[in-house]
């Protein structure tokens, strides 16, 4: 099933939800489709998931871009880009290595090789919730040990991807893809790779604490919205008066906003 084929399917999903984090104004635009254009780091991890899960699709459909500099040579980049379907172009031979090391390394680590061979990939679930009514997931694996997510990130090590993952709702999506797979697992599994040298590779058994949280808040906001939708009001993040503050980085606090790379936890 392509990409389009799976957003044309009726549901919520687990992109919409964590925009629901941020509030019901945010997860309304994203269940509409106004969302911005994908960022460098959504791109990459996109091809990412190709080269690694869908490797004779990604042979077929990418291409990269071997024409210099794009400042210097601007219209020969546009013409590049109206003649192949961006979501496929890579920017350079250098990218290209990088995909290909995240893969070999990926592969070079007997566990998460053996749950990427003995899995079905990219697999799309459809189910109903009590209150929310028609749920969709594409899983990027699913096998005899559980189901799988694939992460690409920028993390130099374990604790910068936890807080990544925590930054990001993770453990929303982790919940609604359980959500989708009860009835054939109630196992799941995080792969990460470094998208950059030494393209490090973890995996992670996810508690199931973390699948038990995370399916509880997947289904409250999904309901939340239902309810938003039916009264016709979807608030914002700062409804009515609020105290003015400064940042919470000025006292000390962890208030860092995630980099425009972290953008990539919408796949």
């Amino acid at each position: 099933m392509t990409y389009e084929e799976y957003d044309a399917l009726p549901g919520l999903r687990a992109s919409h939800l964590k925009k629901g984090l941020k509030s019901m104004a945010h997860m309304h635009a994203a269940v509409l489709g106004k969302i911005p254009t994908p960022s460098s780091a959504l791109r990459f991890g996109s091809l990412f998931h190709a080269a690694l899960l869908e490797p004779s699709v990604f042979a077929q459909n990418a291409v990269v871009w071997q024409g210099g500099s794009k400042v210097k040579f601007p219209k020969q980049w546009r013409a590049f880009q109206e003649e192949h379907d961006r979501r496929w172009i890579l920017d350079d031979a250098d990218e290209q290595a990088a995909l290909m090391a995240m893969s070999v390394n990926v592969h070079a680590n007997p566990d998460a090789h053996r749950l990427i061979a003995n899995s079905r990939h990219e697999v799309v679930r459809q189910w109903q919730i009590d209150g929310v009514g028609p749920c969709k997931c594409k899983l990027d694996g699913l096998g005899p040990e559980g189901f799988i997510e694939l992460k690409s990130t920028t993390a130099d090590d374990k604790p910068q991807f936890f807080a990544q993952c925590e930054r990001l709702g993770y453990f929303i999506q982790l919940g609604w893809e359980r959500l989708a797979v009860k009835d054939e697992t109630q196992n799941g599994w995080v792969i990460s790779v470094q998208n950059r040298e030494p393209y490090w590779v973890g995996v992670f058994q996810i508690p199931e604490t973390i699948l038990r949280d995370g399916e509880r808040e997947a289904i409250r906001i999904a309901r939340d919205y239902r309810t938003c939708e039916a009264m016709g009001k979807y608030p914002g993040p700062c409804e009515g008066i609020q105290q003015f503050e400064r940042a919470g980085w000025v006292g000390g606090e962890d208030g860092a906003i995630p980099s425009d790379e972290m953008e990539a936890s919408e796949l």
